[in-house]
């Protein structure tokens, strides 16, 4: 009985933290799909979008990314070492984004967007085509939740603070 009360306690204070919050839930395939969830929080930003991708080569996810930038909206990524010589890193890199790349991780295997330093997209989409038409993915899109942006904001300057910058050029 006491698991029980326990259990329904954490699912108040999980109710009460997310009161004034939305949130969109994609799937592969799914209607919204994953890929459809990441690109609705990048076309919501308006003043910041800070990224931390492991994988990032969707050229629907690439362009909505410039778009952002070119609307006005302060756009920063952290990539991983494995997007070091690609074409969308290039892109970023030419489109004036602050995009750096991630040395201190083996695997930097963060897929996080940080909208206006209030809303969290996150889950296990790899910003990649594969990942969009093959894979079994997911994306939790959060909104109005600043404590946890702020936490992931944490975590980007972490990784993106001793990292190098893109090298821009692409294969």
């Amino acid at each position: 009985m006491k698991k029980f009360f326990v259990a329904i306690a954490a699912a108040l204070l999980c109710a009460c933290a997310f009161a004034q919050s939305s949130i969109t839930v994609g799937f592969s395939r799914g209607h919204p799909s994953a890929k459809e969830v990441a690109l609705q929080a990048i076309s919501e930003a308006k003043e910041s979008l800070f990224i931390a991708a492991y994988q990032f080569t969707s050229p629907d996810i690439v362009r909505a990314v410039v778009a952002a930038a070119k609307r006005g909206v302060r756009v920063h990524a952290v990539l991983d070492r494995t997007q070091a010589k690609g074409d969308s890193q290039a892109a970023l890199v030419a489109a004036g984004i602050e995009c750096r790349i991630d040395e201190r991780f083996r695997i930097m295997h963060h897929k996080v967007l940080v909208v206006d330093g209030r809303h969290v997209e996150t889950g296990s989409f790899n910003y990649t085509l594969s990942a969009d038409k093959a894979n079994a993915e997911n994306a939790l899109y959060l909104r109005d939740v600043p404590d946890l942006a702020n936490a992931y904001l944490a975590q980007w300057h972490m990784v993106a603070d001793p990292a190098v910058p893109c090298p821009g050029g692409g294969q």
